[in-house]
């Protein structure tokens, strides 16, 4: 028995999606890093509250 791999053509372009907009490529870069920093301040904020709290 012999299984053959079909080859698809990668597609050009994202289908069109009616729920999103476009995003710029800045725009998108900016809410990254804006979660990571969101990110690391609040991680910084609980282990600040767990050193407090064990000492």
């Amino acid at each position: 028995m012999t299984t053959r791999v079909l080859r698809r053509q990668q597609p050009r372009s994202y289908p069109y999606d009616a729920e999103h907009r476009p995003v710029p490529y800045a725009e998108v870069q900016r809410d990254v890093g804006s979660s990571l920093f969101l990110g690391a301040v609040v991680l910084i904020g609980l282990m600040t509250l767990i050193v407090l709290g064990l000492v």
